[in-house]
């Protein structure tokens, strides 16, 4: 555990260091991990992200797919250079003779990668998608910088921007079956009158768990983000493992002992019966009916 923390509080230094307005390191961390959550989701043991001296490079199988440094950060792309949206300062070609054409990037800095990343998004997806499958069309299997990989940046990352998102005032937010996240303790279930009987949800202890668990559902591994873009970058249940409505009363929660992220599928199914199934029954029936295959 503390060869963890070291390794986070390595990357943080190195990552303030290289961007120190806080507003745009929330863009670049966000993008690495999107473009992570996609390569993920195409082949998991293909990709590997490096922590430099004075940035990162993400890598699927052997070619490189977002660089930041100093900085500056390099998205490659599938598409043409020269053809909208891929048009204008920051675009260029690209060749990666092991990947089929076109490719062109774009290079700039954090502030110009928000303008134009909602446009080439999806070029980027295409690109990781070469990268991370054959020529057969069949998911890579390892990448060589396996050995380089920071998890350490990529639990720091989730953790910046979980702790963004904990800054955000909910207090007018309350949802009868959605969880929220105290500080040291997470004191919940106190019970509200909004039409229905509803129990108070901590966004601190939603933060926790989301940092520590990361935006996949516990149960089927689905990542809303990899599959409809930034506009989901940030969304997925928590789910309970107690439910609070059986306790009816006020009780201390541990993010990462009570709490599980959950995508809306998978909670539904969870709460079809009194007492809720458990996690482990709904990832049963899941492989009872893919025959082991998450969808």
């Amino acid at each position: 555990m503390d060869k963890r923390l070291d390794e986070i509080a390595e990357a943080e230094a190195i990552f303030v260091d290289a961007m120190p307005d806080r507003n745009e390191r929330e863009i670049v961390l966000r993008q690495l991990l999107r473009s992570a959550d996609v390569a993920n989701a195409i082949a998991p043991s293909a990709w590997a992200v490096t922590l430099l001296r004075d940035g990162f490079r993400l890598n699927v199988g052997q070619v490189e797919v977002l660089v930041f440094k100093v900085g500056i950060v390099r998205m490659n792309i599938a598409g043409h250079v020269g053809a909208a949206p891929f048009v204008g300062e920051g675009f260029f070609g690209a060749n990666y003779r092991s990947l089929s054409k076109p490719q062109c990037a774009f290079e700039g800095d954090a502030l110009q990668l928000k303008r134009v990343v909602g446009s080439i998004q999806a070029g980027h997806d295409r690109f990781i998608r070469l990268a991370a499958l054959t020529a057969a069309g069949i998911p890579r299997k390892g990448t060589p910088f396996r050995r380089s990989h920071s998890e350490g940046l990529m639990l720091y990352a989730r953790n910046f921007l979980a702790s963004d998102a904990s800054e955000v005032d909910r207090s007018d937010e309350w949802v009868p079956q959605e969880e929220m996240v105290g500080d040291n303790l997470f004191v919940e279930g106190a019970r509200l009158t909004v039409q229905v009987n509803a129990f108070e949800r901590n966004p601190k202890a939603r933060a926790q768990c989301l940092a520590h668990y990361g935006m996949r559902c516990a149960v089927c591994d689905f990542s809303f983000e990899a599959v409809y873009g930034p506009v989901a970058n940030s969304y997925i249940h928590v789910h309970h493992l107690k439910p609070l409505a059986s306790i009816g009363k006020e009780y201390v929660v541990d993010p990462l002992v009570d709490l599980r992220p959950v995508c809306a599928n998978c909670h539904a199914v969870i709460h079809l019966r009194m007492p809720p199934y458990e996690i482990d029954e709904v990832r049963a029936m899941l492989y009872d009916v893919t025959g082991g295959t998450q969808r």
